[in-house]
C-alpha cells in the first residue's frame, strides 16, 4: 500500500525530539518532528486512504499536540485529518509562507492555551438563595398550603423573583472570576456554552510562566463557590482559539490562520 503522511502542526524546532504519543490511524507509524522547509512539521506515516474522526483519531491527534506543549515546543495547531502524499508536497507549502509562518511562531512562543469552565449546581444555588432570603422561603411554605388556583399569581412570581436572582448570582459570579483571570491574559474568548447550567466557558492566552499563578486564582475562586459551582481547568493545551494552520495542501496556497 501507498505510504502517505498525516500532519499535526508546524513548529519552528524540536527536530529529534522523541514522541510518546499513539499516531493517527491504522497500521501507522511513530510521531516525528521533521525538518522541512525551513520549519519544522509534526508527522507520522500511514496507509489509510481516509482519517474518520472517530474518537480514538481525534484524541490521538489531540494527545499529539498536548505532549508538544508538556515539551514546550510552539505549535501551530493543524486542523485535524489532514494527510498528504509526500514530503515535497508540505516543502512547496511551508516555504511559500515560511515568513509568515515564522512570525506567528514566534508570537506565540511561551504561550499557551488555558480552558476555563464553570457551571453551576442549581440545587445547591437556589439553596444559598434560600439561607439569605428566610423570607422567600417562608413565603413558599405559604403558598404550598393555599388553593393552587387563588395562589397562581403569586407562585409565579415567586418563582420569577427566584430565577431572578439565580441569574444575578451566576453573572455575579461570572464577572468575579473575569475580573480575577484578566491580569493574567494576553488574550481572551468566550466559546460557545455547553448547556444552559454554564456560567463560562472560555479561552485563555497566557504566557506559560505564569499559568501556575492563574491556576491558583482559579483554585481560589473556587473554594469560595464549592457548594454552587463546578470548574473544569484545562491546561496546558495548544492555541487552538487563537491560531489554526489551515494549509491548502492540495494547492499549496495557505486559506488563512
Amino acid at each position: 500500500m501507498t505510504t502517505r503522511y498525516y500532519i499535526y502542526g508546524i513548529t519552528s524546532a524540536g527536530s529529534g525530539a522523541t514522541m510518546a504519543a499513539s499516531s493517527v490511524g491504522v497500521a501507522a507509524g511513530p510521531v516525528e518532528i521533521m525538518p522541512i522547509g525551513g520549519l519544522h512539521v509534526v508527522v507520522s506515516t500511514l496507509e489509510d486512504r481516509e482519517i474518520l474522526p472517530v474518537r480514538r483519531n481525534t484524541i490521538s491527534h489531540t494527545k499529539v499536540l498536548e505532549e508538544l506543549m508538556t515539551k514546550r515546543i510552539t505549535v501551530l495547531p493543524m486542523q485535524f485529518g489532514v494527510i498528504f502524499d509526500d514530503l515535497s508536497g508540505i516543502e512547496r507549502v511551508i516555504t511559500s509562507r515560511k515568513s509568515q509562518l515564522a512570525d506567528l511562531l514566534a508570537e506565540l512562543a511561551g504561550k499557551i492555551e488555558v480552558g476555563i469552565t464553570v457551571r453551576f449546581n442549581r440545587d445547591a444555588l437556589i439553596r444559598e438563595i434560600a439561607g439569605e432570603r428566610p423570607g422567600m422561603v417562608s413565603r413558599g411554605r405559604a403558598l404550598r398550603s393555599t388553593d393552587e388556583v387563588r395562589s397562581y399569581h403569586d407562585r409565579v412570581a415567586l418563582g420569577q423573583e427566584v430565577e431572578r436572582l439565580v441569574r444575578d448570582w451566576n453573572e455575579a459570579d461570572r464577572a468575579d472570576l473575569l475580573a480575577r483571570i484578566k491580569p493574567f491574559c494576553i488574550d481572551r474568548k468566550d466559546l460557545k456554552s455547553s448547556g444552559e447550567m454554564t456560567v463560562l466557558r472560555s479561552a485563555c492566552l497566557v504566557e506559560s510562566k505564569v499559568e501556575p499563578a492563574l491556576y491558583e486564582v482559579v483554585e481560589g475562586f473556587s473554594k469560595t463557590r464549592d457548594q454552587r459551582c463546578e470548574i473544569s481547568y484545562l491546561a496546558p493545551v495548544p492555541p487552538y482559539n487563537f491560531v489554526r494552520a489551515t494549509l491548502d495542501w492540495g494547492r499549496a496556497a495557505d486559506k488563512g490562520y
